[in-house]
């Protein structure tokens, strides 16, 4: 074949992913919308049934299958023979594997979105921002990147069900970003999960 063929055949690949996301994240919008007044209103241990219930949604959407292409709550040793378990192993073509951990706390969002006045949104947004680096922290503890026999990426991804709660960080955003990064942890919403499993697939199905 010659190199404009090949130039038509990527460009091909790469115009069927946009289009595949496009429609992934329409639906992916709509599963997080409808799922979003459980997931603010209940107490923590709701949340965190719901919040990983979504994931399974974006998942599904995504044209995954359980069992298949991820496997939700796998329980692994580590090297200290204690168990591990992961919300999700996503497996990938040639034994690769990605670990998504659902990490949910949405009351201080929930004040946030519904505060009256100006002290009560800065002091809500600041719970709030404490909260998710409080989780990032706690996650890199767990060290689910070094569990032996996956094969994964040098990181964990982080989800939490409301991509608004990520973008409401504002001048916060690109510190706590970086404490993840520092941390191994890769902090994703809904839109952003569905971007990044389909990057993923891509880069690894180039290789």
């Amino acid at each position: 074949r010659g190199y404009k063929d090949k130039i038509v055949e990527d460009r091909g690949r790469v115009d069927q992913i946009v289009e595949d996301m496009r429609k992934g994240v329409v639906d992916v919008n709509t599963i997080a919308e409808n799922l979003k007044t459980t997931l603010v209103s209940g107490g923590s241990q709701k949340q965190g049934a719901w919040g990983e219930l979504l994931l399974k949604n974006i998942l599904d959407s995504i044209g995954f299958r359980e069992g298949e292409e991820y496997v939700l709550q796998k329980v692994f040793k580590d090297d200290e023979d204690k168990d591990q378990k992961p919300d999700v192993i996503v497996n990938y073509p040639g034994k690769r594997h990605i670990i998504i951990d659902s990490k949910v706390s949405l009351s201080a969002w929930d004040k946030y979105t519904n505060a009256m006045d100006e002290r009560t949104k800065k002091e809500a947004l600041d719970e709030h921002i404490v909260s998710v680096k409080t989780h990032i922290k706690n996650l890199a503890k767990k060290n689910y990147h070094s569990i032996p026999g996956l094969n994964t990426l040098d990181s964990v991804i982080m989800f939490t069900p409301s991509e608004q709660s990520i973008l409401a960080l504002g001048k916060h955003y690109k510190e706590i970003m970086n404490l993840g990064f520092s941390a191994k942890i890769f902090l994703v919403g809904p839109t952003s999960l569905y971007f990044t499993l389909k990057t993923v697939e891509y880069h690894w199905k180039v290789e």
